[in-house]
């Protein structure tokens, strides 16, 4: 039995009709509906506006625009007289050229670079504004592709971007990052409404949300600051085990002198050995508690705040040496295991303030295990660390009684207020703390591709679609990176944020008229010190009114 059902998108305003048919689902023993779209409301009218449900109307105009002449390069020319703003989508046309986005994109994407730059655009200059309001921001803003681009349109667009146009896209991108740096590697999650899409799964929300997700890998160059690579996961797959299918991808990316920095989320003996294995160089973090580093802290003792230590710069008290790594390499086709050692630098860092901490959260945590056992409110995921720190006994007149294992405690406080990176190349141990600490762009990168790019909850449903906006914002997001850095550079931050910035440059105005070349209006001395500190030509333009 069918039905009519009319929805109204809120964030669009649109009501769309659906044919719902009511079937019965014997899994879940209980009534469900199909829904078919059909067509959406005309405000005006109030009539239906049907729909092609097999995209024959799609095909065609696809197939017009194949068989029409390939565009010009260069600037849209003008086809009517208009006033626009043009300082913020120029200093994008800049940074674009400067960073080889504009070329690269071209390259891959022939017929629709200019569109993924404008949406790009758009992400970067309207701060967290849903995309169907790029109509309005279109109207009134110089961009590359120069029309607007409707929901539909743009929905097609993110469909159309290709797996294979993605990697060629990072392959030129990595070609233009510095050999020799770091990269920074880290894992986000981005929770979901969708219940469609494969790879939205329950697992560790970094943002505590209770949703499903999908995690989000990047790679940031640590010289350049931009990210280059990323990609997206299963919401429920940890960070330990992101690493093998990584270094298979830089393989096939033909990256060669790989040098990663990661956290100790990514720690774990067979990543090591799979680091070593493809010869890449690595910084990593690791846990106190791995025997090499308790055997090191124990070595250190008493010594560990001593002054011949102290780093001012850091305000940490610094230990290195170099230790020997147990490498495995298992080979399935000779059903044997290769054996060996490698070398290794093993840096500590002991930090007074950490050490006061650690003691803090460590008591807190041993006095709720204490309460869980006495009111017998005991987790199954707590039983380890009920019986590695206290003497638990039960007798029928006094009940439950326990006593700390100190020697274990004391172990375990021996431990505070260090941190641990191993390295396979960088010996010594403030370099290597200095490349650690640049993993910070990364977690700046992810709060603007959450925050700024509105992507802190996706509400896409197909496949295809999340791919192709993931691969835009993932556009805006070098854009955003390369604003970042450059004012963190200059300074510009103590007068600006970024989003005061954008807008003091998206005031400047472009006049054009068919046949004549673009006025632009006028710029400000304050105005060309920000192009200059970004590091971009100013605007030729009118002189400043007096």
């Amino acid at each position: 039995m069918s039905s009519i059902i009319k929805s109204l998108d809120k964030r669009s305003g649109i009501t769309y009709v659906y044919e719902s048919t009511a079937y019965w689902d014997k899994k879940k023993g209980q009534s469900r509906a199909h829904r078919v779209l059909i067509g959406k409301i005309d405000p005006a009218t109030g009539e239906m506006i049907p729909t092609d449900g097999r995209g024959n109307r799609r095909k065609e105009r696809l197939k017009a625009e194949k068989e029409m002449p390939a565009p010009k390069t260069g600037p849209v020319p003008a086809i009517r007289t208009e006033r626009t703003f043009y300082g913020a989508t120029y200093l994008l046309d800049e940074i674009g050229r400067e960073t080889g986005i504009t070329e690269d994109l071209k390259t891959c994407f022939p017929d629709s670079y200019k569109q993924i730059l404008s949406i790009a655009y758009y992400l970067v200059l309207e701060d967290r504004n849903p995309l169907y309001r790029f109509a309005k921001w279109s109207k009134i803003h110089r961009h590359p592709y120069g029309r607007d681009i409707p929901s539909q349109r743009s929905s097609e667009l993110f469909q159309s971007i290709t797996e294979e146009q993605k990697m060629h896209f990072f392959r030129l991108q990595g070609k233009r990052r510095i050999e020799k740096e770091y990269w920074a590697y880290d894992t986000t999650s981005v929770s979901s409404y969708s219940e469609a899409l494969k790879q939205v799964k329950y697992g560790k929300n970094k943002d505590g949300d209770s949703l499903a997700q999908i995690n989000l890998a990047l790679i940031f160059g640590e010289a350049s600051g931009l990210p280059f690579y990323y990609r997206k996961l299963a919401g429920n797959i940890p960070d330990v085990k992101t690493i093998n299918e990584l270094v298979r991808e830089l393989d096939v990316l033909g990256y060669s002198k790989i040098k990663l920095v990661m956290d100790r989320g990514f720690y774990s003996a067979d990543n090591i050995n799979a680091l070593y294995k493809d010869h890449y160089k690595f910084i990593v973090g690791a846990k106190t508690s791995l025997s090499y580093a308790k055997d090191f802290i124990r070595e250190i003792g008493s010594g560990k705040d001593r002054l011949e230590y102290y780093n001012s710069d850091f305000e940490v008290f610094v230990f290195s040496k170099t230790i020997a790594w147990d490498y495995e390499q298992v080979r399935p086709y000779k059903g044997d295991v290769i054996k060996d050692d490698r070398r290794m630098y093993l840096h500590l860092f002991f930090n007074p303030e950490k050490q006061a901490d650690d003691s803090k959260v460590f008591a807190k945590k041993i006095e709720s295990l204490k309460q869980e056992i006495l009111t017998g409110r005991r987790k199954a995921e707590h039983e380890n660390e009920y019986a590695k720190y206290f003497e638990i006994k039960e007798t029928p007149k006094r009940g439950v009684s326990i006593s700390y294992k100190q020697k274990v405690i004391d172990a375990a406080r021996e431990r505070y207020g260090f941190f641990v990176l191993i390295s396979n190349e960088v010996k010594d141990p403030i370099t290597a703390l200095s490349l650690y600490r640049m993993r910070d762009v990364v977690e700046k990168a992810f709060w603007n591709v959450k925050e700024r790019l509105n992507l802190r909850r996706t509400l896409t449903s197909s496949e295809s679609s999340l791919e192709g906006k993931l691969f835009v914002e993932f556009i805006a997001l070098i854009y955003l990176s390369y604003i970042k850095n450059k004012m963190e550079e200059t300074g510009l931050f103590s007068r600006y944020t970024m989003h005061e910035l954008l807008d003091e440059l998206d005031v400047i105005e472009c006049f054009m008229e068919p046949g004549k070349a673009p006025i632009q209006g006028e710029v400000l001395k304050k105005q060309e010190e920000i192009y200059r500190q970004l590091g971009v030509a100013p605007l030729l333009a009118a002189p400043e009114a007096k």
